[in-house]
């Protein structure tokens, strides 16, 4: 049985506030999904998951990971602040 699954986070500072985004992408038995989690000081503000697309789990498997895969999942960062 095949499974990918690749997790990525970061760290962001900002007036002494962090906020962690995590990026999950999990593929099992040929359906998977993309994963967003944002947390500000420790506690969650923001999950969302979507189903990948058929196109997305072949260039994942390819390792060629397409540009803006994420974009989707997250808000428009400029209209937040």
């Amino acid at each position: 049985m095949e499974v990918y699954d690749s997790v990525s986070t970061v760290a962001i500072y900002r007036n002494g506030k962090d906020t962690m985004k995590t990026q999950r992408v999990k593929i099992e038995k040929g359906k998977g999904y993309k994963e967003v989690m944002m947390k500000k000081n420790g506690q969650r503000m923001r999950k969302t998951r979507k189903a990948l697309t058929k196109k997305e789990i072949a260039c994942i498997r390819r390792c060629k990971f397409k540009k803006g895969l994420f974009r989707d999942c997250v808000p428009d960062c400029s209209k937040e602040h």
